[in-house]
């Protein structure tokens, strides 16, 4: 029976937290559903109950879910807090600083570990879920490769700098080529043999990146991120996902987004948004867990989904060559 009247707590009003609650507002004509509380030590909402820690939060206020947006480092903690309590938990991505943290998450039921999804809002970009339901159709074959990149002007939005401080968020790899390792991952399974390299400037604020890798079968994903571009160049990203039988491209370079196939039939352009529940990739992700948790269904992104992809970077780390 689908649950009603849903409520819920932002964990961190930063970028991230604001961006999430937007995607909230975006859907309380379609959910029956509301946030209610903000945590966060030094900034407060009006209209929402605030508080400085989500313990209290947890103790005070009558709740479903509790979505985490506060930096990588605190991520194990708050999550392990909210699930301890039988709450759904929507957790940024990386979903933790380090593997071993995961360890943690083994105390935690089957039933709370089943409820916590990974925010790798890229998956509900219109252009990767395409991707997605090409592979899993068949209809062009096996996957052959895959070849991403991405692209970002050097980040000046985080409290204190901690994105651009290796230790507390992982540096680029960790926190940006991730998007598309995770996507790499989703298409092709779990790599079994890695190879990374990077390059950085006298600053040392990120890193140019270039990640390979190998899958059962013989696929082969190239992922390359970057965090170098100088300020006003926005984000740009995309993919080439060669086939048995054709070719997916998808481009996003701010309002300019592609996808186009080439197959036998020849060039066929196509249209992003048949694969999206939104524009705003987001709300589509909100939309997606919210519809879980209400159904008690499998969520999109489980959180074994989000700990391959750290897996994954670890071992990207552990083969970097200079």
């Amino acid at each position: 029976m689908e649950k009603k009247n849903m409520k819920g707590i932002i964990v961190g009003g930063g970028f991230m937290g604001k961006t999430h609650f937007d995607a909230y507002k975006n859907l309380e004509s379609t959910l029956d559903v509301k946030i209610t509380a903000l945590v966060d030590q030094s900034r407060s909402w009006d209209g929402l109950a605030n508080y400085t820690s989500l313990e209290d939060a947890l103790e005070m206020e009558e709740c479903d879910f509790v979505d985490i947006c506060v930096p990588t480092m605190f991520h194990r903690d708050c999550v392990l807090q909210a699930a301890r309590k039988g709450k759904a938990v929507l957790v940024e991505k990386p979903l933790v600083r380090h593997l071993e943290e995961m360890e943690d998450f083994l105390s935690l039921t089957d039933e709370q570990r089943g409820r916590i999804m990974v925010a790798h809002v890229c998956r509900f970009i219109g252009g990767m879920a395409c991707a997605k339901e090409t592979v899993a159709s068949g209809k062009l074959g096996k996957p052959l490769s895959f070849t991403a990149f991405r692209y970002s002007e050097t980040p000046d939005w985080s409290e204190g700098d901690w994105i651009n401080n290796e230790a507390l968020s992982g540096g680029t790899l960790l926190d940006l080529s991730i998007h598309d390792i995770d996507i790499a991952n989703w298409l092709l399974g779990e790599p079994d043999e890695v190879s990374y390299r990077e390059v950085r400037r006298e600053d040392t604020k990120g890193a140019h990146t270039y990640s390979r890798l190998h899958y059962p079968g013989g696929a082969v994903a190239s992922v390359e991120g970057s965090h170098l571009f100088p300020r006003g160049f926005g984000l740009q990203s995309g993919y080439t996902l060669v086939l048995e039988k054709g070719v997916l491209s998808f481009s996003n370079r701010g309002e300019e987004v592609s996808l186009t196939l080439h197959d036998e039939q020849g060039k066929q352009i196509l249209d992003p948004s048949a694969y999206e529940y939104h524009s705003d990739p987001y709300t589509s992700e909100i939309y997606y867990f919210l519809t879980a948790v209400m159904q008690d269904s499998p969520v999109p992104v489980p959180m074994e989904e989000g700990g391959l992809a750290v897996r994954t970077v670890e071992n990207l780390r552990r083969v970097q060559t200079s």
